[in-house]
């Protein structure tokens, strides 16, 4: 008869988050030596769990809004289950130069925690410029046009 045992504990695992504080597990197995002819199982956990902190600060990306626009501004709001969304807005006599991300600038949990507008061609988290609204003088249009010449007979029928 040979009672069971226990593996040496395994190297602890990387923590379960990058800032602040979580969990890190390491692991053992019962197979030092396996149990048999009826030997005992061993007691105890095959898993040990123990809290890690870093001394990194987390940082959530969704309690710092986006930049402002230059003759412009955002107006940011939470929304609920810790979600913020922004909407640009631009001065008056000022118009955005592009439409993209102006109608859903989000940050989350659905977001990772960043701005939905962050991506590698866009790494500051910007959204498009206020521009000054000018109209467009001494424009000159031109245009042409054809027409098709139909006869047709008609009748009379007092």
């Amino acid at each position: 008869m040979v009672d069971g045992g226990w593996t040496s504990w395994g190297l602890w695992g990387s923590c379960s988050v990058t800032c602040d504080s979580g969990q890190q597990m390491r692991a053992r197995e019962f197979s030092d030596p396996a149990p048999e002819n009826g030997g005992s199982n061993c007691t105890g956990n095959d898993t040990e769990i123990q809290t890690w902190t870093t001394s990194d600060l987390c940082v959530y990306e969704c309690d710092v809004d986006p930049s402002d626009p230059l003759h412009g501004s955002m107006n940011c709001s939470w929304t609920g289950q810790g979600t913020r969304q922004c909407l640009p807005f631009c001065e008056e006599g000022y118009a955005f130069d592009s439409e993209l991300f102006l109608d859903n600038i989000i940050c989350g949990p659905d977001t990772g925690f960043e701005w939905n507008i962050r991506n590698t061609q866009n790494p500051n988290v910007q959204i498009g410029t206020c521009t000054e609204i000018k109209l467009a003088e001494g424009n000159t249009l031109i245009y042409s046009g054809e027409y098709e010449d139909l006869h047709r007979k008609c009748r009379y029928a007092p």
